[in-house]
Order: C-alpha cells, then sequence, then structure tokens
C-alpha cells in the first residue's frame, strides 16, 4: 500500500505553512487541537485530505472510557504519567479530566491508519503532540520537527523525533572549509539571535503590551478557552501582572552580582527558558533548575565559584524564591539575565547547561564546557556532564580544549543540515507565508518523502 500523507500535528501559526508546504508533494492528514488551527486546516485542506478535530467541544462531548489507557499501556508496556507530568497544562487536572483527555486521544489515533503516512510533522511539547509522536513510533513512521537555525538566518533545521539530537542532513548540500570557518565566525561574532529584544522584553510595560493583550484576549475566546492548553482567562491575566512585577523587581531593585574571581577560579551554568520543549520535554531529567544547580555545585572544585545566569526570556517568570534557593548554594552567586552570554564567555574558566545555545557558543570559542544530555552540537564541548552519577568533573573540562579537527567535523554536520526557507510562526514576518518560502520548505520536505532511508 502506497505511502500517500504527511501528517501534520498542528502548532498555532506554524500551521498554515506546514499544510501549504507539505500539500505540495502529498494529501495530508492535520490533527488540530484548537480552534485556530481546525479553521486553518479547513480552510486550506482539500476532499482528500484528512481533518482530526481535537478540540475541546469533541472531547467534553465524548464518552468516558477509561479501559481504552488501561489497554493502550499494557499493548506498549509504557505508562503515559511521564507525558502528562511534562505538559504543564494537563498535569493540574483531576484524575477524571486527564482520563477523559487520554481516552479521547487514543480513539482518535486509533482510527489513523498509519500505513499511509510518509513522515509526520509536529512540535512535540504538549501531551497529546508526544502521544502521536509515540503512535508513530510503534508503527516505524518517522515524526520530525522543524527548527530555524539560530546562526544562519533564513535557514532551519530538521530534527527526528521529540529531542534535538538527531539531525537530518540536507542531501543536496556540499560543505566546503570556506563554509565552515564562515559558520563559525558568525557564531561567535552574532549577538543576540534575530526577535531578542521582542522577547525579551516580553514582561515589561510597553505599548505593545496592550496589543498583546488584545491578541491574548481574542485568542483565548477564539479558542473557546481551550482549557487543555491555555489558564483560565483570569490566571492569564493574573500571571501576566506577576510577571510584569517580577521582571520590573529583577531589572531595577535585585541586587545582582558581578564576574569578580580569575577565570580559572569561576564557572558558569546557563539556565533553560521554562516552561519549554527544550528543558521539560528534550530534557526532562533537568526540568528541576535548582535542583541541576545544587548538583552541579556539589561536583565543582570547592574553591570554584559557580555563577548561576537565568535565562533573559524567563525574568519574571519565575518566583523570586527560585532565585533565593540559587543563592542558598555554597560559593554561588547570581547574574544578570539581561546580560550578553558571550560578553561573560571569555571571563569564566568552564561553561555548563542541559543542551543550551551558549554551551555551543563557548565550544566555538574553545572555552571549556560540557553539557548534561544529547545535543546535536555536543561534539564543540569536552564531554557530558553525567550529574546523576558522577562525584566529581571530569578533568579535561579545567584543563583541555576540543579539537580544532572535531569542531569543525561538528559544524560541518551542522551546516550540512540546513535547509533554506524560513518556518517560524507566520506573525513573525509577512514573507514567512509567501510562495518562495512555500517552496523551499515544501523543496526540503519533498527529500524526506523521496527517500526511503534517511541519513542522520
Amino acid at each position: 500500500m502506497s505511502k500517500s500523507f504527511v501528517c501534520i500535528v498542528a502548532s498555532h501559526y506554524r500551521t498554515p505553512l506546514w499544510i501549504l508546504s507539505a500539500k505540495k508533494i502529498s494529501q495530508v492528514i492535520v490533527i488540530c487541537r484548537n480552534r485556530d488551527d481546525l479553521d486553518f486546516a479547513l480552510d486550506l485542506c482539500d476532499a482528500d485530505d484528512i481533518v482530526i478535530d481535537l478540540t475541546d467541544d469533541k472531547i467534553t462531548a465524548s464518552e468516558y472510557n477509561v479501559n481504552l489507557v488501561h489497554k493502550f499501556e499494557e499493548m506498549h508496556n509504557v505508562s503515559l504519567m511521564s507525558f502528562v507530568l511534562s505538559d504543564r497544562r494537563l498535569r493540574t487536572f483531576s484524575k477524571k479530566k486527564i482520563e477523559l483527555y487520554l481516552s479521547y486521544l487514543i480513539s482518535q489515533f486509533d482510527k489513523i491508519d498509519f500505513s499511509k503516512i510518509m513522515f509526520s510533522m509536529s512540535e512535540p511539547t504538549w501531551f497529546h503532540e508526544r502521544l502521536f509522536l509515540l503512535y508513530c513510533e510503534k508503527n516505524s513512521v518517522h515524526s520530525i520537527h522543524l527548527r530555524p537555525d539560530r546562526y544562519a538566518i533564513g535557514f532551519f533545521n530538521i530534527f527526528l523525533g521529540d529531542e534535538y539530537t538527531a539531525l537530518v542532513k540536507n542531501k543536496s548540500k556540499v560543505v566546503s572549509n570556506d563554509d565552515i570557518h564562515k559558520y563559525r565566525k558568525l557564531i561567535s561574532g552574532l549577538k543576540n539571535p534575530r526577535d531578542f529584544d521582542t522577547v525579551k522584553n516580553r514582561n515589561f510595560f510597553s505599548m505593545d503590551k496592550f496589543k498583546s493583550l488584545s491578541f491574548l484576549i481574542k485568542l483565548y475566546f477564539r479558542n473557546g478557552g481551550s482549557t487543555y492548553i491555555h489558564q483560565p482567562f483570569y490566571l492569564m491575566i493574573i500571571n501576566k501582572l506577576k510577571n510584569i512585577f517580577r521582571g520590573y523587581y529583577l531589572k531595577y531593585f535585585h541586587s545582582f552580582d558581578t564576574l569578580s574571581e580569575e577565570p580559572s577560579d569561576s564557572a558558569l551554568l546557563l539556565l533553560h527558558m521554562q516552561p519549554e520543549q527544550s528543558i521539560d520535554v528534550a530534557n526532562w531529567q533537568y526540568s528541576d533548575q535548582i535542583n541541576t544547580a545544587r548538583r552541579l555545585r556539589e561536583r565543582l572544585p570547592t574553591t570554584t565559584t559557580l555563577y548561576v545566569k537565568d535565562h533573559p526570556h524567563c525574568a519574571g517568570m519565575r518566583s523570586l524564591d527560585f532565585y533565593s534557593h540559587i543563592l542558598k548554594l555554597p560559593n554561588t552567586r547570581l547574574l544578570n539575565p539581561f546580560l550578553d552570554t558571550k560578553s561573560l564567555l571569555p571571563s569564566v574558566a568552564s561553561v555548563y547547561s542541559a543542551s543550551g545555545t551558549g554551551v555551543f557558543e563557548a565550544g566555538v570559542q574553545n572555552i571549556p564546557c560540557g553539557c548534561f544530555n544529547n545535543i546535536f552540537f555536543e561534539g564543540v564541548c569536552q564531554t557530558r556532564i553525567y550529574l546523576e552519577y558522577n562525584n566529581k568533573l571530569p578533568s579535561l573540562i579545567k584543563s583541555e580544549s576540543v579539537s580544532n579537527v572535531k569542531l569543525e567535523q561538528t559544524l560541518k554536520n551542522i551546516i550540512e543540515g540546513q535547509f533554506e526557507g524560513d518556518v517560524r510562526d507566520m506573525l513573525r514576518d509577512s514573507l514567512i507565508m509567501s510562495e518562495d518560502n512555500i517552496k523551499n520548505v515544501s523543496k526540503a520536505l519533498k527529500q524526506l518523502a523521496d527517500h526511503e532511508i534517511w541519513d542522520f
């Protein structure tokens, strides 16, 4: 039986680009969790396409069937609770509401003929996305997610599964030594990624905030207050106000430390934005970032000062108690989250993160660094740091840098995984939905559709 569908797990304002790009090479199955996505799919899909409605109205009208959940877990020898706990909304619900949701999703996914799917596309963050990815895995269907290249503007990467480890190679890409050197220079020279200032200032008052608030209100009610995705409206407003006031406090009143030690006596830990797929899903072992800081502190030499820098996008989003717990750790100091990370790197002896790009940038500059989990750029790091098992850091972190050959091979692998196109959501730039961009993204998807064997 021929595989004739690309399956898309809709992802808000990325959905139209995904649908139109995929439809240039095949029919599509679109799985929709909110009304916006459903409207996009119904507008862009043809009679031969399949649209699956997972909106709240369908869920609440469905029959409660916990046996489906039991049967699924027994059949696949898996517990879905880890997926539940990594979902920022689902984990707050009652037992019955969780089971209703799970049983409805299973009932709908069981109806899909996976033998007709070439591959699926998603951003594996929410429970329904991760459950569908599990279905793909059990049915030997590749699942991919698209991610803009942080440094090469106008290019994106394709990753397999729900982690940032398996990087799909562009079959048509030929990489020269000059390309490697240019990319390395780009990584070292770029101060902040695009959209950095916009996102960094999300927790401060501005005229744009009123526009954003208006947009959030429209989004919330347009999607019927999708409880499995969005907070209740009143909580959304309360939490946003809390974030704004905490952001102002951190920016203007909180006393942060500065780098004062000799580089040889200091280490830098870079925290992840949270909630976020990169830390709550791909690196779920390190989702408790206070505990991560504690475990790293335990393994560093006693005389080494640990500096902790929060992600600037998170300033105001965490409780102030979070920072208090960090500062209770011995010989540990807190840096201003708004500082440019790159300016700090030359002033520390080593840099650590679960999988943050700050580690990547350090490694490219031959600064000793370590990541805590698998990541596609780990070749620029001295080693993986297993905080669960080691009682000390490897000595090579302190004294050695990655060989130039290994570093350049890592960069070559990354460049070979670049595809032309902009895969950000369509609200970022009007050109994202241009015919040229749709063709570029479709060209990348066609490579996947045309090859039975995928190289990583």
